[in-house]
């Protein structure tokens, strides 16, 4: 029983979590260690999935063509997709007139309400406020930009940060 249990766990090490493993009815130490081995393989197996889901939503994210900024709670970005670096090159001059040291090619770490005029204001409301989701019109002397921010909550339901999608009106 225990070479079929070490095979089973060999498999599992090698990331084989389809694998039935054997004398889990048992109702001895073999049985108790088989039993553990199965919780561990489906946790594993679980936890796969997971990240491959992940892997395919932020790749989803970095290759969509609509503006996208992740931060977490204090505001501090911490990812933004291509689309984002592109606009904001676009009207990188507009914020630069009251940002000057703004680099839309160094984004990471930088608090995101800084980057609008009414940034600082929006941030308060999304702290402070019971609001889920927030909307935000922003004119600059380069265009019009409407930011749409909403919480990103971990699977515990707590507020781990924010997610904007920003859109350039100017045109409409």
């Amino acid at each position: 029983p225990l070479t079929r249990v070490n095979g089973a766990m060999a498999r599992v090490a090698a990331e084989d979590y389809a694998v039935t493993v054997p004398d889990t009815r048992r109702r001895d130490e073999i049985g108790a260690i088989a039993t553990a081995l199965d919780s561990f393989r489906q946790s594993l197996a679980a936890s796969q999935e997971a990240n491959r889901v992940a892997h395919l939503r932020g790749a989803a994210l970095s290759a969509g063509t609509t503006a996208m900024m992740i931060t977490d709670n204090d505001h501090r970005i911490t990812y933004v997709n291509d689309a984002m670096t592109q606009l904001l090159r676009q009207h990188s001059a507009a914020i630069r007139s009251s940002l000057p040291d703004f680099d839309p090619d160094a984004l990471i770490g930088v608090r995101a309400d800084r980057l609008l005029e009414n940034g600082r204001h929006a941030a308060s409301a999304l702290d402070n406020a019971p609001s889920e989701s927030l909307r935000i019109e922003q004119d600059l002397s380069s265009g019009t930009l409407v930011v749409s921010v909403n919480p990103v909550r971990d699977a515990a339901g707590v507020k781990i940060g924010h997610v904007a999608q920003w859109q350039d009106i100017t045109a409409e």
